[in-house]
């Protein structure tokens, strides 16, 4: 009994951790069962076109390597829109978060977000950290952010935060035929997920 009500309360009677849950939604491509995610370029349409979102964002998991220490390490890495922060409401302890020009693919700048999780297991909670080099993937990253104790992401909660842009596999990017970011949208107030398919559906008609 202890055990089955564990699971019934974190998922079915607890709030979900993040403001106005409510309006939170993911957007994929596909029929049913066939939903596999977004491609980058669709993203781009939707953000632009789509009347039902205050916000969309992207997001791409990956683990990162972290290297320039004694040894190098795998942490568990995410690649962002600059508003991916906003649609889930995190905020930082020190620093900032991304700027939508850092973040945008054309643009993007080698900065780097650290969550507090990570800052005191991997980085000893050094005080320092915000604003040193971290090489990531082989690409040094100044530390612009450390967010907030307790923040839970609404897939999983990366240690490191990079620009879209520097997603590894940037191909998948650039060529329209290609899939594999999560996009997650805030929708507007009293806009309801069956409401915004209309929406989305007809800007994948149009295009």
């Amino acid at each position: 009994n202890t055990a089955i009500f564990s699971v019934v309360n974190a998922v079915l009677l607890r709030p979900l951790p993040w403001p106005d849950s409510d309006r939170l939604a993911f957007v994929a491509e596909g029929r049913g069962a066939q939903l596999f995610g977004a491609r980058y370029m669709g993203y781009l349409d939707w953000r632009q076109q789509s009347a039902a979102f205050d916000e969309l964002a992207v997001l791409r998991g990956q683990s990162v390597n972290l290297t320039g220490g004694e040894t190098p390490q795998r942490v568990t890495g995410a690649f962002v829109t600059a508003n991916y922060f906003t649609v889930v409401g995190a905020a930082v302890a020190h620093g900032r978060l991304f700027t939508r020009s850092e973040t945008e693919v054309a643009t993007k700048q080698p900065v780097a977000i650290v969550s507090d999780a990570a800052w005191r297991t991997q980085f000893g909670a050094r005080p320092d950290l915000l604003g040193s080099t971290l090489v990531l993937n082989g690409q040094p990253c100044t530390v612009v952010g450390i967010l907030r104790p307790g923040f839970v992401g609404p897939m999983f909660t990366p240690d490191v935060f990079m620009p879209i842009g520097y997603y590894p596999n940037k191909g998948d990017l650039e060529v329209r035929g290609r899939g594999g970011i999560v996009v997650l949208g805030r929708l507007k107030p009293q806009t309801s997920p069956e409401r915004a398919q209309p929406d989305i559906a007809a800007i994948s008609r149009r295009l």
